[in-house]
């Protein structure tokens, strides 16, 4: 592992040097902490899921913002050398995957994998925030409240989210795009990433989102989960979206919908 930068607000490693040679990268985007010795802690994630790519670039929120402290076209102009003229993907999970989302404003990137996203974690929402509040209290400027407007239209996007009601409170806002292909799996929660690895399916989960294999149908034989389709090529009709959505909205989660601000 190389480290490539760390300043204030952002930490960036690598898996090796820029070579001309390398023809595809991956970016990995951290969550909010791993758990370790009862110390929250940052580290490279989804290092396996990189495995068919020549080159990995880890970055690390370290302020916990959800991109809001990173200067993501200055970081991205330092890291010319490691992405010019390649293919670039990029994913994350959590905070993780709102930042990949956000980092396809400013660089050229084919696929963004984004699992379990926020759509947004700004206090004005009240919306289910889990473990992250204390992280929140430290933001010092909201550049990104939400997740909305961060879509952009070449971009393929694959956004798998959990069917919880908590869940469900984010899930429903997202926008629909012909390229965000949204997969909601039931049942699983916020910790889904953690469950597909705990069943043994995570990295091929992962693959099938660069390789075009990924869709409904598929991620129901490889995970033995109902999927829901809430945006992209493969969604319903409006009448049987709507439907879906209002069961996976039942009880408290419809009661947070109702007081979120726009």
């Amino acid at each position: 592992m190389i480290d490539v930068e760390c300043i204030e607000s952002v930490r960036v490693r690598a898996r090796a040097e820029p070579d001309p040679a390398q023809q595809r990268v991956l970016i990995c985007f951290s969550g909010v902490n791993h758990r370790m010795g009862g110390m929250a802690v940052q580290r490279p994630e989804f290092f396996r899921s990189g495995e068919a790519f020549d080159n990995m670039l880890f970055i690390d929120d370290l302020d916990r913002s959800w991109g809001n402290h990173i200067d993501f076209a200055a970081m991205f102009a330092r890291l010319e050398p490691y992405l010019a003229g390649r293919r670039v993907f990029c994913m994350g999970n959590s905070m993780g995957g709102f930042n990949a989302v956000l980092a396809t404003n400013y660089i050229e990137v084919e696929t963004c994998l984004a699992v379990v996203p926020r759509f947004t974690v700004h206090p004005d929402y009240d919306l289910p925030d889990g473990e992250d509040r204390p992280y929140l209290e430290q933001i010092r400027e909201w550049r990104f409240r939400t997740i909305e407007d961060r879509f952009n239209d070449t971009t393929v996007y694959k956004v798998l989210s959990g069917s919880s009601s908590t869940e469900s409170c984010h899930t429903a806002l997202f926008p629909v795009k012909p390229n965000l292909h949204h997969y909601v799996l039931r049942p699983t929660n916020h910790g889904l990433a953690i469950a597909m690895k705990q069943q043994g399916v995570l990295p091929e989960l992962i693959g099938g989102a660069w390789d075009g294999r990924m869709s409904a149908s598929w991620i129901e034989a490889l995970t033995g989960k109902k999927v829901t389709v809430l945006s992209g090529p493969e969604r319903p009709p409006a009448a049987a979206l709507a439907a879906a959505r209002l069961r996976g909205l039942a009880g408290s989660g419809l009661r947070r919908l109702i007081s979120v601000v726009r």
